[in-house]
This record gives structure tokens, sequence and C-alpha cells, in this order.
């Protein structure tokens, strides 16, 4: 995990002994250009790319100064992972239980894939979101790393916020954008008829998914 970490952009975990199973749930330390970075794998088919700060410069004539373009990239995942990854964190239907069908991880009539989070005692809270062109990484904290607090820092109420209305304002001229899906993945009818998506070859056997398992006929007291 943390070599892929390393490949998709993460450049503050160095000393490997440091870390255990709770790096699966936050427990190392990450800024957010190298986050950016990641998430903008998962955006990009799974090609990492270096980030630029100046794309171009130009004088009061629109002559151009200074024009930096993106170098090739690294393939930090497959493209069929990332696009399952996309489409899994894009699911609002997903998240519907825990933030409601509304809450500020949704661009009306756009596609976007994003994530929250916290740390503990509400020190740190991020929201991270992408479509195929734009990536937008949004912190909220104390600069004392004093914690937050907890009823007006949930995973959806600190950055969330802040991170919708950076999005809006990037699409609001744009068409939906939905990266088209790989020819290595495939779709299985899974549970309640919705289709789920697999890396072809680890679909399950029998051409869908496992059934939901059918409650036990209790019989009717004799009378």
């Amino acid at each position: 995990m943390i070599e892929k970490g390393r490949l998709m952009g993460i450049t503050s975990w160095e000393n490997e002994s440091r870390y255990g199973l709770s790096l699966t749930l936050g427990g190392g330390e990450v800024t957010m250009l190298d986050m950016a970075k990641a998430f903008g794998s998962l955006a990009n088919a799974g090609k990492r790319m270096d980030l630029l700060p100046i794309l171009e410069v130009t004088d009061y004539t629109g002559r151009v100064i200074e024009k930096n373009s993106p170098k090739n990239g690294v393939h930090a995942v497959s493209a069929d992972v990332a696009w399952i990854m996309s489409n899994m964190l894009s699911d609002n239907t997903a998240r519907t239980a825990a933030f409601g069908p509304s809450s500020s991880l949704v661009i009306p009539a756009k596609t976007v894939s994003v994530k929250t989070g916290t740390s503990n005692d509400k020190r740190d809270n991020w929201t991270i979101g992408y479509t195929p062109s734009y990536v937008a990484a949004v912190w909220v904290g104390n600069n004392n790393n004093s914690p937050m607090d907890p009823y007006l820092t949930s995973g959806v109420t600190g950055a969330a916020p802040i991170w919708h209305d950076i999005m809006a304002e990037l699409l609001k001229d744009k068409a939906d954008e939905v990266a088209p899906m790989p020819a290595g993945v495939v779709t299985l009818p899974c549970y309640f008829g919705r289709p789920e998506y697999f890396v072809k070859g680890t679909e399950p056997t029998g051409g869908r998914c496992a059934a939901l398992p059918t409650p036990p006929v209790t019989p009717s007291p004799t009378p």
C-alpha cells in the first residue's frame, strides 16, 4: 500500500516502520498537494501528473512569455481500477443514508467523484473531489492543531461546502463530463437490480452477483 501511495504521489511516508494497518484509515501524514496528485491519478485514467503552478504567462499584448506543458506522467494505477474508483466515489445514492440526497457533495447535473475525511478529535477536515478535467482539495483546521467543534466540522459540514462552491463555479458553464468505461471493466446485475462493475477476470462466476439470501420460512403453528 505504501508503495502504491508513493506511486500515486504521496511523498511523506518515508519511515515505513511508523505505519501499520491504521494507514488504511488515515494513520499517516499527507499534504494537500500530494493528495491532489493522488486523486488526480484517478481522474486521469490512472496516470499521475506532476503539478504545474504556472501554465502560461502573457504580457499585456497577449504575447506568451512562458508556457509550461505537462510531461508524460506515470501510470500509477490501471485505467480499469481508476474508473471503478471514480464510479464508486460518484455514487450519491451510496452516501445518501449518511449525508442526505442533497449534501454539499452534490453538484446538480454534474458527475463528480468526491471523498470526505476527518482526523481524530476533528483536528483536520478534508474534502477532495474531481472530474476528468478538474481536481479540488480543501482542508479545514486550526493552525495550532487544536480540535475543532465536532458539531460544526463533520465530514460534510466543514470542508465540503467550500469544495462545493469551488467545483460549482468551475463547472457552471461546462457540459457534464463522464469518463468512458474502459474495455477492461465488466458490468453485472447485482442487488436490487443495481449494476456493479468489476475488472475483467475478477467478476463473480455465474454471470451475476450473488443473490440476496432467501429468508427462512417459519411454519405456522398448528392450531
